[in-house]
């Protein structure tokens, strides 16, 4: 009797020790402009891409229709198939207006919201939908290949992701059916991918230059802990931007004979990638009536791209400018996405690091959802993980409108995260007064003295006490998404307890320690052209979870 229990006790335990031994999978995304990709890790630390697909999405008669069968329906039927929808993703109408020119299928606003309009049917489609069909397919394709239903992911995103960019994409995600365990920026993950075993003491540039958008980071890598110093970049500056300006070119150039506007894009994006390594190549432009065959050489090709070159180029310098940092003391250069394969491009940010700094080209799609894999491993338990860790920063400053229209900033771009429920007591200037109501309006970006040129992340609407003296109190919190959330609450000053007074005066120390640090007091400091990084004591924690002591988290 007691041996047959035994036997059944030991039949219990080999049925259900694969659930105690192996956790969830968890996928790696990099949804881009031009292709997206989806990684895991198969093995202890061995990651492996599972599939890369264009980013383009259309309509058929049985449905949408996603990545290479969609592209290759582009050629065809341009007005039902929609592409890149990354960098509109998150924007308004009135940021989406201006380049609804640049795309051969319809853009509209429905309710607004931004809309793609297929001529099929007349249907249209939220941005959000057409991502999440993007992602649909990624999660389908490794729920296969792995042999279980997929329902965790962390993403990929730019550093320079707005609110509305973040809340889009983790939405796009949320309808594919999958639960969104980290936003992780673009160059972290690329960088976590290429030096997952590195032990080396070294600053690093990541410049990633995609199909849509630019992203660049310093980080700090010391043993296992990637410390992102400083991010910059542009949301909107990409591959698509090259091929629009040679584009423009050629229908100005043509605009008698009416040129096919997707025939056209489509040589211009071969005569690209031809002339990253020829001088020229011979484009086929076909119009209405007949069929142009024209020269296009490397120089003329640059010469119409002379303005994004430059604003590459000024987006690396403004970073090291907000990083109080000198390019000289880079120690290497990683260049990631599909448009650094310019020549141009090479040849520049070779002439501007200098010969002694080493730069490294990197599979740009694969790397960075390779790199969101592994983080999203160590989130689900992978014991081979835990040592490592990556210390993201703020992407954008945080700050309140002021009634002079400036930004009172409350959090500075580079600070660790997250920042834990950090409240201060604002002054009467930072509160307006919008048709007869009392309201705050939270900013994020660069420009201090303007609020208009920065993006409205939350407007808060004051509840009113009874009463003509009051304070109010501003709690911001931001995790390590770099996703924000604010609240506020006004108090009566007689009605204050002796609690929020002794608060109130401890907040304001806070914020006078936090303006001294800001000034230098927390940032890298050089030795021998290398950087020690001076933040608080370490705690063995997982991957992405910030070590800050009590004194770091009043700043």
């Amino acid at each position: 009797m007691h041996f047959a229990n035994f036997v059944k006790l030991l039949i219990l335990v080999w049925a259900i020790l694969p659930a105690l031994t192996s956790a969830e999978s968890v996928i790696g995304l990099n949804i881009g402009t031009v292709y997206s990709s989806v990684s895991s890790v198969v093995e202890d630390t061995t990651v492996r891409k599972i599939e890369t697909i264009p980013s383009y999405v259309g309509i058929s008669n049985e449905g949408l229709i996603v990545g290479h069968a969609a592209k290759e329906k582009a050629i065809s039927d341009p007005k039902n198939v929609a592409f890149g929808l990354k960098r509109l993703l998150g924007l308004n109408w009135e940021q989406v207006k201006k380049h609804a020119e640049d795309y051969p299928f319809d853009l509209d606003e429905d309710n607004g919201r931004v809309v793609v309009r297929f001529e099929r049917g007349n249907k249209t489609f939220t941005l959000v939908e057409l991502v999440s069909a993007i992602i649909r397919d990624l999660k389908n394709t490794s729920s296969h290949f792995l042999d279980e239903d997929i329902q965790k992911a962390v993403i990929a995103v730019p550093a320079f992701f707005t609110q509305a960019q973040r809340h889009a994409m983790i939405e796009a995600a949320n309808l594919a059916g999958l639960d969104v365990l980290r936003l992780i920026s673009e160059a972290s993950a690329a960088t976590l991918a290429y030096r997952i075993n590195g032990t080396d003491d070294s600053l690093i540039m990541v410049v990633d230059l995609g199909g849509g958008t630019l992203d660049i980071s310093l980080v700090y890598i010391k043993d296992k802990t990637l410390s992102t110093i400083i991010n910059g970049g542009h949301n909107h500056l990409g591959g698509l931007d090259f091929d629009n300006n040679v584009m423009r070119y050629y229908k100005k150039k043509y605009k008698e004979k009416g040129v096919i506007q997707h025939k056209l894009r489509s040589q211009v994006i071969l005569a690209k990638e031809k002339l990253s390594k020829a001088d020229k190549y011979e484009l086929q432009i076909e119009c209405e009536n007949e069929t142009i065959p024209e020269i296009l050489t490397r120089t003329d090709f640059d010469r119409m791209n002379i303005d994004l070159y430059e604003k590459i180029e000024q987006s690396i310098t403004e970073t090291f400018h907000h990083a109080g940092f000198e390019r000289t003391i880079i120690d290497e250069v990683l260049l990631t996405g599909g448009a650094l394969h310019t020549a141009m491009i090479k040849k520049l940010l070779s002439s501007y690091f200098g010969i002694t700094t080493q730069l490294r080209v990197l599979d740009g799609s694969a790397t960075t959802s390779n790199g969101a894999a592994l983080l999203g491993a160590a989130l689900s338990g992978n014991p081979n993980l835990m040592d490592y860790k990556i210390q993201a920063s703020i992407a954008h400053d945080i700050g309140v409108e002021t009634n002079q229209k400036n930004m009172h900033v409350y959090h500075s771009a580079g600070l660790p995260l997250p920042q834990n429920n950090i409240s201060v007591w604002l002054n009467n200037n930072e509160i307006l007064t919008v048709d007869g109501q009392k309201v705050i309006n939270i900013y994020e970006g660069r420009n201090k003295k303007k609020a208009d040129d920065n993006l409205l992340v939350n407007k808060i609407i004051l509840k009113e006490p009874n009463c003509t003296d009051t304070r109010t109190k501003l709690t911001i919190f931001v995790d390590e998404s770099n996703i924000i959330e604010s609240s506020a609450e006004t108090f009566c000053i007689k009605r204050m307890t002796k609690e929020n007074i002794r608060q109130l005066a401890e907040e304001k120390r806070a914020v006078h320690r936090a303006n001294l640090e800001r000034k230098g007091t927390n940032t890298p400091g050089k030795t021998e052209n290398k950087f020690t990084i001076s933040f608080p004591a370490q705690k063995n924690y997982f991957i992405n979870t910030i070590q800050v002591d009590n004194e770091a988290k009043t700043t």
